[in-house]
């Protein structure tokens, strides 16, 4: 009997990533690296409201908000550095600063949640075309946390 596949859907497990339809190893790279300036950008506009606000279930919900993106953004460079990406220095990209924005600090707080909630989103739909099983969990796992945090 032959060793070879009966058909080419059968070579499908041998095909490269990005022949497959999974997300290449730039791609990662790139979209990971973003997501954490982003997570950090969030958790930095955060951490500014909890000085501005004297509303304790504010302060409380802007914490929250910080430590979420602050923890999971560790996940995410953890993967980053086993992938030999070079990382960015901390406080540099990421989304614009909502901390300095006009208007009632309740509506910035609704903004940073719902860009973390956009994120979760976006990692969710990255981890549909990563192929190994291992990061692909890791990265489920975060836009799990990032989503559950709302």
């Amino acid at each position: 009997m032959s060793e070879k596949p009966a058909s080419p859907v059968c070579y499908l497990a041998e095909a490269g990533d990005l022949y497959a339809g999974f997300a290449g190893r730039n791609e990662l790279i790139a979209a990971l690296i973003r997501t954490a300036a982003d997570l950090a950008a969030i958790s930095r506009a955060a951490h500014g409201l909890i000085a501005q606000t004297a509303d304790p279930a504010l302060k409380a919900r802007a914490r929250q908000v910080r430590d979420t993106g602050l923890r999971q953004r560790l996940p995410l460079r953890r993967i980053l550095r086993q992938l030999g990406a070079v990382l960015p220095p901390a406080g540099q990209g990421g989304l614009p600063a909502e901390d300095s924005a006009p208007g009632p600090a309740a509506a910035r707080l609704t903004k940073l949640d719902q860009a973390q909630a956009a994120q979760a989103a976006g990692l969710a739909q990255l981890a549909a075309r990563i192929r190994d099983d291992t990061l692909c969990r890791t990265v489920l796992a975060v836009a799990r946390h990032l989503a559950a945090a709302r």
